[in-house]
């Protein structure tokens, strides 16, 4: 394997590790090693933990608290790629109405330690370049998707972000409709708990921008 030289050096660790999921070299439910293993494996210093952000924003990868970091799914995107023949327009819509139903499904099927979970990574400081923050971002939103207990919406919603990621150099991302997370997402987190469907689905009027 190569040693990374050009482009930006996050955006480059996570393609390379995503091709080692993709290649198969990981089953899905397997632990991977350690940042310091990842680092020698894709030959790469001090970007490793924003790689693995991006993935698992992307649905590739799960953080599991005191465990570790674990393949969860194919790195396959075949909807994804579809994705690209719609307008940014009709991708914020379609998210805003997956966000509205895996909340309404949250209120009824989150647990309590999913709750604490998302608390606590919303605590956590973040610094890194824009990609990894806007991975970071992302994640948060997925988690809160997790709670719904659905599968297919937390798949639907990652291949739209990862769809919407690729208008970066159109000037665009992802969470572009994405407010602020500290304030918002503390208050949809609030209403969830709650079981109040009426104030989490107004929250997520304030956590999702869907005008065109």
């Amino acid at each position: 394997m190569r040693p990374i030289r050009r482009k930006n050096i996050s955006e480059t660790a996570a393609e390379m590790l995503r091709a080692e999921v993709g290649s198969g070299k990981w089953p899905v439910g397997t632990r991977l090693p350690n940042e310091t293993v990842l680092a020698d494996t894709l030959m790469v210093r001090g970007t490793i933990r924003e790689a693995v952000r991006v993935l698992v924003s992307e649905g590739l990868l799960e953080t599991r608290q005191g465990s570790g970091t674990y393949v969860c799914c194919p790195a396959a995107a075949p909807l994804e790629k579809n994705l690209r023949h719609y307008s940014l327009r009709d991708k914020r819509e379609v998210l805003g109405a997956i966000y509205k139903q895996a909340v309404s499904l949250a209120v009824r099927r989150s647990t309590p330690s999913q709750i604490q979970e998302i608390r606590g990574a919303l605590a956590q400081p973040h610094r890194g370049d824009p990609a990894a923050c806007q991975a970071y971002d992302t994640d948060l939103h997925r988690r809160i998707m997790s709670t719904s207990g659905n599968k297919l919406l937390v798949d639907l919603f990652t291949s739209l972000a990862a769809a919407l990621r690729n208008d970066l150099e159109a000037g665009l991302s992802e969470t572009s409709m994405l407010t602020d997370r500290t304030a918002c997402l503390s208050s949809l987190l609030n209403s969830i708990e709650a079981r109040d469907a009426d104030s989490a689905l107004a929250v997520v009027e304030q956590v999702i921008d869907t005008q065109p």
